[in-house]
């Protein structure tokens, strides 16, 4: 189910940013001692000060979890397009967060296996009129004090169908056409030299 329909969310970078470089946003994500029964895993954003997540694009970071089959998330799972047309998020696998710690309940079932966090956050720099997008993952291993960080955008992600094509960050797109909501078409090569471009897609339904 979670690789059914739980991306809420994807980006598509045509260049860098302003500044050339990474904002300075870190994933962190720990087991606690005992991974026994009902356990709450430690996920913490920290965001680089003079950073702001709430002045740019989404209103806050976005948590999106992938316990396969070594964990099971506590919490009211939502079935298909009936239940979740009314929720901005796919409960319990994504969650809008604020910076800093989140508990996230589950029950461990494999300690051999792992959890996938990922985290998408537009973040805006004091002083500059530009948003960034922000990718985060770490794969935390479901042992008894184990810990997982990073400070680096994800180079691939299992979100999404498994036979999905998806982009790594920093390969070239392929040119393509896109409805905007007055009925008309903007085409992704019209945009070639000109300025930075960000694809977003929301999972939502009107």
């Amino acid at each position: 189910m979670m690789r059914r329909s739980a991306t809420i969310l994807a980006a598509l970078a045509m260049t860098g940013g302003a500044t050339g470089k990474e904002p300075p946003v870190t994933l962190n994500a720990s087991m606690p001692a005992d991974a026994s029964g009902v356990v709450l895993m430690q996920v913490s954003v920290e965001i680089g000060e003079g950073w702001s997540a709430s002045a740019a694009g989404i209103p806050k970071p976005l948590l999106q979890l992938d316990p396969g089959e070594g964990a099971k998330l506590e919490g009211k799972v939502l079935e298909g397009r009936a239940q979740a047309r009314n929720e901005y998020l796919f409960a319990p696998f994504e969650r809008a967060v604020d910076p800093g710690s989140t508990q996230v309940p589950m029950q461990v079932v494999d300690q051999n296996k792992s959890i996938g966090v990922n985290l998408v956050a537009y973040v805006r720099k004091e002083g500059d009129d530009k948003a960034y997008f922000v990718r985060r993952r770490v794969e935390l291993p479901l042992v008894a004090g184990s810990t997982a960080s990073s400070s680096s955008a994800a180079t691939k992600s299992t979100w999404g169908p498994a036979d999905r094509q998806a982009l790594s960050i920093g390969q070239k797109a392929p040119d393509f056409a896109l409805p905007k909501a007055d009925g008309s078409s903007v085409q992704l090569s019209s945009y070639l030299g000109e300025s930075d471009v960000i694809v977003t897609t929301y999972r939502a339904y009107w």
